[in-house]
């Protein structure tokens, strides 16, 4: 420190002009003040060394502790040291040289490593653990490499030995290295691909050699980049080639036989396991071919065989060309019955053909003439004038017309009998049978007159009605109202047609909404009403619909209807008519229909104590007390005489009228 004013106490050092302060001292080799023994050049308690100075590097330490020495337990940074565990040993953690903390990664190589690059990473020239300079031929596999990885390294780059000069290959079948003296190899052991990789086979075939037809291993297999196919089937499938019973010599199975051949016979492979002795396939045993069917040489088809077979016309094993014989060359027939020629002779030998329809020669019935199977005459057919039983009915020759037999001899033709009325007269009618008998076609047995049937006018058989019918035979039946369809009169059956009392409501035909026929309604228990149907079929009451028209019944008016009544168990009106009286009773009566109703109601059965009703005029003011009714039907409303002046209407009313102050109209009298 360098001052030029002095402190007290302060103690000048050296020949610079340095001073230190009065609590340090110079240092005994350095220009420099200390604060401690160390730098004294003494050595001190608690010093090792003091060589004067405090600084490192120079065989004492600046603290003035160490020697600096490796192996002192105290590391000298000034000396280059970065460990000391008081030795001079190696593999403990600190190098004996005190340079290395022995660690991989440190860029020191140290005992046991190969290399240091100062990292932990693999792939950069030094293995991640420091093992290995990842390189081929040093005898450590470096498996791990991302690129070109070892399979193997013996500690050289010789080809032959176990592992290659590049150490990607172990020089075995199945690594998938193609190695020196094999075909191929596929990293596998499967013999049933494209290289066979597996145990030598019964042929003694090579491992990691290329797959063919005939190596005794199914190939299942394409494998991409290897020669073949897949196959079906080799040998006996386990190293042994050539033909099985089951397998071809060319990988494929054999098949169920063509041609009526054995299995095997026309796949077009000779299978020498099944005894074949050719195979052409599906040409065998066609004609002209040199294997049979049965895959043998003998057998084949040939003209002269005696075994007629396509493209031969014919083959009797003579071929000689006599009449009905076949010619030389098996492509044509002589001259034979059946060709369709009226032959004279052959080869110059007489032949006595009457006729010749070819294939239609035959000694059967037919309808059509034709030759016999001779070729001698006609055979029996329709139209020969000779009935031939059982197939003809009758046969008179070529003739035809009313009651002749028929062109194709089934029976007679256009007769009296035969359903069908024959036309301009010859007769009237025909149903067939023709027995006179009831019905709408009926006919007599000459067919010109026609039998008893509804439309004829006459009630005749089980009708209950004919009105006629001018559409069928009789113009002159009838009066003008034929049997039809309409209601209320004689249907086309000649029944009685539907009306207004048959019991059916006919809806569409009648307009009717209900019908019950002549049941006693009354018979009918309360519960299973409504039971009355107007006296028109139009309706009843408790169909909601109310008729209002005065009939010849009474009973059919209606003053209200709010539908069928509905009961509970206790046979008490729940809805409909007869559930509120005010608005409709259950007779569909009601106060205000007009009709004063005092009697029982049929339906529930209760009394209507109806004493008036005047229909609109409920509640109005009426001039007579016969006229006047109040709302609810049990007493007259206001009237001329009920003692109470009406407004409006009434100039006095003094209940016993016509006195000399209000007359018998409700007048006030005047005195002349």
């Amino acid at each position: 420190m360098m001052t030029n004013c002095a402190a007290p106490g302060a103690l000048p050092c050296g020949n610079d002009g340095m001073v230190c302060p009065s609590d340090s001292k110079c240092a005994a080799n350095q220009n420099i003040c200390i604060y401690t023994s160390c730098g004294n050049a003494n050595v001190d308690p608690g010093e090792v060394c003091d060589d004067g100075n405090i600084i490192d590097g120079d065989g004492c330490s600046a603290d003035c502790k160490s020697r600096e020495g490796c192996g002192d337990g105290i590391v000298n940074k000034g000396n280059g040291e970065v460990c000391d565990d008081g030795n001079n040993t190696n593999g403990d953690g600190c190098s004996k040289n005190c340079r290395s903390v022995e660690v991989c990664g440190n860029n020191v190589v140290d005992p046991g490593e190969t290399c240091d690059d100062g990292n932990r990473k693999s792939n950069d020239g030094c293995k991640a653990d420091c093992s290995s300079k990842e390189e081929c031929g040093n005898g450590t596999l470096d498996d791990h490499l991302t690129i070109n990885p070892e399979v193997c390294d013996d500690g050289n780059t010789i080809n032959n030995d176990g592992c290659s000069n590049n150490c990607a290959s172990n020089e075995a079948c199945g690594n998938g290295a193609v190695d020196k003296g094999e075909q191929c190899d596929d990293d596998n052991e499967s013999n049933n691909d494209g290289c066979l990789s597996g145990p030598r086979g019964v042929n003694d075939i090579g491992i990691c050699t290329l797959a063919f037809c005939g190596d005794g291993y199914v190939r299942e297999d394409a494998e991409d980049g290897y020669p073949g196919e897949i196959e079906a089937c080799d040998g006996n499938g386990r190293g042994k080639g050539g033909a099985t019973k089951v397998c071809n010599d060319n990988c494929t199975k054999v098949q169920a036989g063509i041609n009526g051949g054995p299995a095997g016979c026309g796949d077009g492979s000779v299978n020498d396991a099944l005894g074949e002795e050719c195979d052409n396939g599906v040409d065998n045993g066609t004609y002209n071919n040199s294997c049979s069917a049965q895959c043998t040489l003998s057998g084949v088809l040939v003209c002269g065989d005696g075994i007629p077979t396509a493209p031969e016309v014919c083959d009797d094993g003579k071929n000689v060309g006599a009449y009905g014989k076949c010619s030389a060359g098996c492509n044509a027939l002589a001259p034979y019955c059946g060709d369709k020629k009226k032959d004279a002779t052959v080869n110059g030998v007489a032949i006595d053909e009457s006729c010749d329809d070819g294939d239609a020669n035959s000694d059967k019935y037919s309808f059509e003439s034709h030759c016999n199977a001779e070729c001698s005459g006609l055979a029996p057919y329709c139209g020969d004038n000779t009935r031939q039983k059982p197939q003809e009915k009758c046969d008179d020759g070529p003739q035809e017309g009313y009651n002749k037999c028929k062109n194709d001899c089934s029976g007679k033709d256009r007769y009296c009998g035969d359903g069908k009325v024959e036309p301009n007269g010859v007769e009237n009618c025909d149903n067939g049978t023709n027995d006179g008998s009831y019905g709408p076609a009926s006919c007599t047995d000459n067919c010109l007159t026609y039998g008893p049937s509804c439309g004829d006018s006459a009630i005749t058989n089980d009708e209950e009605c004919d009105d006629g019918d001018d559409t069928v035979r009789d113009s002159k039946a009838g009066d003008d109202e034929y049997n039809g369809p309409q209601y209320g009169g004689c249907t086309e059956n000649c029944k009685l047609g539907s009306y207004c009392g048959d019991g059916d409501v006919q809806k569409t035909s009648g307009g009717e909404r209900c019908d019950l026929g002549n049941v006693n309604a009354g018979d009918i228990p309360i519960w299973d009403r409504p039971l009355e149907c107007h006296d028109d079929c139009s309706g009843y009451c408790g169909d909601s619909i109310i008729n209002n028209k005065l009939s010849d019944s009474l009973d059919d008016f209606e003053g209200c209807d709010k539908g069928t009544p509905e009961y509970n168990d206790d046979n008490v009106i729940i809805s409909g008519n007869g559930f509120d009286n005010k608005a409709c009773r259950a007779d569909c009566s009601v106060c205000g229909d007009g009709i004063k109703d005092d009697e029982l109601d049929k339906l529930d059965d209760k009394l209507h104590n109806e004493t008036c009703d005047v229909g609109d005029d409920n509640g109005e003011w009426a001039q007579n007390k016969a006229d006047s009714c109040n709302l609810t039907c049990d007493g007259p409303a206001g009237y001329c005489g009920d003692g109470r002046k009406e407004e409006g209407k009434e100039q006095c009313d003094k209940g016993t009228n016509g006195d000399s102050t209000c007359t018998a109209g409700c007048k006030t009298k005047t005195t002349p």
